[in-house]
Parts: structure tokens; sequence; C-alpha cells
């Protein structure tokens, strides 16, 4: 029987953390320490503990409850080394209404409530309640949950180990340290060994495995494993990380068959694609065998490959879980990094986000340092595709909703747009109350082209020898700049022919460049090439390298400016 709801209730940071109607997989994400693995370790330890009761006491159940005290060096699990730093505010206390509770309630409306608080005599005094599902969390024979923090590395060697002792070790969490010994007792029964062999071949079509070990003469169990016949056999640990990743999980599933599956950032170190894979995976794994699976991650490739019938992303902020059901919202905070390095809810601490496409963010931290704004409180998450209005009014509504006091601005490069393009933006997104930064020139970097903020930062230099600087640098780049007119205009003719079927003449395109370009080559310049320029012929100048991207009061840019004394 699968779980249905999970509740938790004073667990490390967690004070109330509630999930219902739970799918096959459960994906957590959110920024650090926003309490992911917290919920993973709550749910594994809550089984630990009641494994750990009938593993040290035969004392029936007493109706529907079982107590008993016992020494913390005893749990099967914890995910402290000081079991009393984990209860609310880093202290398990004596009293029970600030005790740790996780209650655990299944399809069949079978419910358990296990909590755990500070005992006499340095022990944790431990209570279940819900004998029906707590007798079958108990069963150390049948683990309920298999917990894989991360892809740790596994023993370089290991020893013979019974199956009792192999299961407690997986019961703490370790089950990595004795991989082998999994993979031995699996092969030794031949329907989970084929089983096992058969899902690990439709991810690695051609790998086989190796697992040996000879009572009479060996020390060590002999694992290894080829990827076919053209290559050699290796040993286990020599294998590449997708592969290790992939048996280690299909191992534990194939010997373990828990009802519930705990992976802590399986994706940290794989490459984009195995992510997808190792998500197709745990997929598979939750749909043919029943078995549920919690997983945390960081990663959109993981997000990216889920299937909504089958997983649900959950975002967790500060211990708490945000109500939202919408994918795309948690595929664009991730493509924002903001579950990695922004906290939208640091109350009150970030007043700005300026959503950016430059995936360098220094120029439009100088510019927006020039123009007054705290860059302690002004956070620019940079990803590609600001200019997709969908994804803006996605990011700013969630927002609107979520954190009122943080403005979201959109900054978009005017990248030759029209003055009726950039206001035809504009306009939808004020229509969803969302706000929008456009550069005065092409690019970011256009804002430093200017004579009076160079000679302002440069005092060898005049406002008169920067202009002419400024102005053999145009020329220059001359010849990026057209072709960066071209290449973007070109773009947005062959996307409008996909809509109204206009027809494209690159020819003209390149034409009405040129001549653009010559009417007026300050308005059409690039500023990237051209602001290198600018260097190398400012550096020969003075002799010495200029200071261009600082801030001066030749940076203020009036839309900047009214969008702060609004927030004010």
């Amino acid at each position: 029987m699968s779980i249905k709801s999970l509740e938790i209730r004073r667990f490390k940071r967690l004070e109330r953390f509630d999930l219902s109607n739970i799918r096959p997989v459960s994906i957590l994400i959110g920024a650090n320490n926003s309490g992911k693995s917290s919920v993973l370790q709550a749910l594994h330890f809550a089984v630990a503990v009641a494994q750990t009761s009938k593993v040290i006491d035969s004392v029936n159940w007493r109706a529907d409850k079982y107590e008993l005290s016992f020494s913390p060096s005893q749990l099967l699990y914890s995910p402290v080394g000081d079991v009393m730093t984990l209860g609310s505010g880093g202290l398990l206390v004596e009293d029970t209404t600030k005790r740790i509770e996780v209650m655990l309630t299944d399809s069949a409306g079978r419910s358990c409530a296990i909590s755990v608080r500070r005992g006499r005599n340095k022990n944790v005094q431990v209570a279940l309640e819900g004998r029906e599902l707590g007798e079958i969390l108990q069963d150390l024979n049948s683990p309920y949950t298999v917990y894989a923090p991360g892809l740790a590395g596994i023993a370089r060697h290991e020893q013979l180990m019974s199956l009792g002792l192999v299961k407690r070790i997986a019961a703490r969490g370790d089950a990595n340290l004795a991989l082998r010994n999994i993979l031995l007792h699996l092969k030794k029964q031949k329907d989970a060994w084929n089983g096992f062999m058969r899902d690990l071949r439709n991810i690695f079509p051609h790998i086989d495995i190796r697992i040996a070990f000879n009572e009479s003469v060996d020390e060590h169990i002999d694992a290894s494993f080829s990827l076919g016949d053209e290559f050699p056999w290796l040993p286990i640990d020599a294998a590449g990380t997708a592969i290790l990743q992939s048996v280690q999980l299909l191992s534990y599933v194939a010997l373990f068959n828990p009802k519930i599956l705990i992976l802590d950032e399986p994706d940290s170190h794989l490459h984009p694609d195995n992510q997808r894979k190792l998500t197709e995976l745990v997929e598979g794994i939750a749909v043919s065998r029943g078995i549920q699976i919690f997983v945390s991650t960081h990663s959109r490739h993981v997000i990216d490959a889920t299937t909504s019938t089958t997983s649900e992303v959950v975002w967790l902020n500060d211990g708490v879980k945000v109500e939202t059901q919408n994918s795309e919202v948690s595929r664009r905070l991730l493509d924002l990094g903001a579950l990695d390095s922004l906290d939208y809810f640091a109350n009150g601490a970030t007043k700005y986000i300026f959503a950016s496409e430059d995936s360098n963010t220094a120029a439009l931290e100088t510019i927006l340092e020039a123009n007054g704004y705290d860059l302690e409180e002004t956070k620019i998450a940079p990803y590609h595709g600001c200019t997709k209005l969908e994804s803006a009014i996605v990011l700013g509504s969630f927002l609107k909703q979520h954190a009122r006091e943080v403005r979201f601005i959109v900054h978009l490069d005017r990248d030759y747009m029209s003055d009726d393009e950039v206001n035809a933006y504009r306009t939808s997104l004020e229509a969803e109350g969302l706000e929008l930064f456009v550069t005065k020139g092409n690019d970011i970097e256009t804002h430093f082209l200017n004579p009076a903020h160079l000679a302002a930062l440069n005092p060898g230099a005049s406002v008169e020898t920067c202009a002419a600087v400024l102005a053999e640098a145009i020329q220059d780049s001359k010849d990026e700049s057209i072709k960066a007119i071209v290449e973007t205009r070109l773009q947005r003719a062959n996307k409008r022919r996909g809509v109204t079927g206009e027809s494209v003449s690159p020819g003209d395109i390149a034409i009405q460049a040129s001549r653009d370009y010559e009417s007026d080559s300050s308005k059409y310049t690039k500023g990237k090439p051209t602001l290198k320029a600018v260097k190398r012929r400012l550096q020969a100048a003075l002799r010495t390298n200029p200071r261009i991207e600082s801030p001066s009061d030749h940076l203020k840019d009036e839309t900047l400016r009214q969008l702060r004394s609004l927030a004010g």
C-alpha cells in the first residue's frame, strides 16, 4: 500500500510540513536550506525509529500504542551525530507539546504517528500510535524505506556480510558501503537478479556485471563490470557516475523491495542527458514496481523529464510547502537560478529582482549602482529567454502572489527593436502588472559609450579626447555592428514569416542595415565590440588600463530611477 499523506512536526527546521495526495514520485525543489533534505531525513528517521523499537524491545503493543525509551546510540539511523539537536530550534526536550512527530497515512486509510522527545538519563522517549501500519514500519526484514543520500562513494573493498547486517546498514542510510554485498545477495535470487539486469540494460544496453566470492579462499567480494564484448572488465568502483548511480538504485530496489525509495540529490555531478535518463528510470521503477519515490533536486533537467501523471513537483521555502501546481513556475525559477542562490522570501531582504538575459551581470550591476540601487537588496537573475513574454508573465505573476514586497523587473537589450516594438512589449507586460527596463542602445554595454562618463573615470583624458576615441571605436566595430543588425532582423523576419507567411529577402535586409548604420552609426553600433575597441584605444592614449565599467553620474537612467522611486 502506498502512502497518501505525510505530516512532519518540529523536525529540525520543519515546524509544520504537510503533503497529501502523494503521487508515485515526489520531487522536492527549493533553495539551499529550504528543508528539502529535512523532509527526506524525517521520513526515513521515523521509519528507523519504528524499526529500532522492535529490534531492541520485544514488548507487545498495548492496544494501539507502543512506547519505550532507549539510548540514542541504539538508533539505526540519525541524520546527525547528536540526536538531541533534531528537535525544533536544534533542541529535543521532554515537553510532549514540543516533540518530533511524523505521521504517515496509507492508501488503505491506516495511519501511524511516530513521536520522539528527550527522555530521562539522556535517553530518547519514543511512541508509536497506530498498530496496523506501525507493525509494517517496524519490520526490518522488509524495509519500508531505503535512503540513498546522494551519490556517496562506494568502499574500495568489502568483506562478506550477512543479509541481516546488510539490511541494517541500508536502514542506516549507508547502503552504498555494502554495494558488493547487495549485489552478491541479489545474485543468489535468480529472478530478482534477472530483473535487475534487465532494468539496468534498459539504460546501458550492453552492460554486464560479475559478482563472486569463494568462502574458502576469498577475503573480499569481487565485483566487476563490462560495457560489451569490445570493452575490458573493470572493477565496479571504476564505473562512471551514471553507471554507478543506476546500479545502486536498481540493486536497492531489487533486493529490498522497499515501499519508499528516498533519493537526496541523485542528479549531482551527472550530465544533463544522464539526469534525464535517471528521472525516466525513477518514474519507471515507481510505475512498474509500485514503489513510491521521494527525490530532492536542484536540476531543471530532472523537472523537464518528469511526467505529470506520475510525478509532482513539491516546492519548499523555509521549511514550508509553497502552494503552486504550476510546473512552469518551477521550471522558470530553476532557469533563473532562484532555487540555488536567491531567496525571494527573505523577510524583505530582497527588494528588487532584475531578470536579465545577460549571463555576465557585472555591467548591469554597475548601472544599477549608479542609479541608486543597493546591491545588497537587489538581485540579478541571469537566464535566457527574458524576451519570451510568457516566461516573464509566469514569473512576475507568481512573485506578485507570493512576494508582494519584491519588485520583479525584466531587463531587455533593445537589439535594434523599434520604439513601436519596445512599446508593444512594455504594454503587454504592464497589462500583467510587470515592469520593464530596456537599454538606451542595443545592449547594456552601450550605456558606457558616453564621452562624459569616460572622461569622469579617467582624469588624463578630456571629454573631447574621449569623444574622438569613441568615434574611432565605432568605426573599428562597423562590420560587427552591421552583421549584428542583419542577423537580428533576419531572425525576426523569419519568425514573422512563420506567423504571417510574408516573404523574407536577406539581401534587402542587408542593404537596409547598411543604410541605417551609415545614417546614424552611434545609434546602430553594437555595444560589446565597440566597448572593446574603446578600451584598446584609451589604453593606447593613456598608456595605462582605463576605467570604464565603474559607476558615475553620467550613467543615470530615468527609467531605472523611476522604478526605484516607485518602490520607496
